[in-house]
């Protein structure tokens, strides 16, 4: 993943999904388990760095988009199970 200073084009990334809609995905593979879980890691950080921010009422440095630290989170709660919850019951605790 880019550094979360930009948000995604959505459209862009639904586009190059449509592409490879009929694609055969028996072939596809999740990154290894050690690089999702630095990702989540490093998510987890910069998660409580923009929280302690907020909490502050200051800006977090670096140009780092609070919301997009919040999803990618999310995400990466998801993918490596957390708390055995279902999508619409991911946590994010920091």
């Amino acid at each position: 993943l880019p550094f979360a200073d930009t948000i995604c084009d959505v459209s862009s990334l639904v586009d190059q999904g449509m592409q490879h809609s009929g694609q055969d995905f028996s072939t596809v593979a999740l990154r290894p388990v050690s690089e999702l879980l630095d990702a989540l890691d490093l998510h987890y950080r910069l998660h409580w760095i923009t929280t302690d921010f907020r909490m502050k009422d200051k800006q977090p440095p670096a140009s780092i988009i609070s919301d997009v630290i919040q999803e990618r989170h999310y995400a990466l709660n998801w993918l490596t199970n957390f708390e055995n919850a279902d999508w619409d019951d991911v946590d994010t605790p920091t």
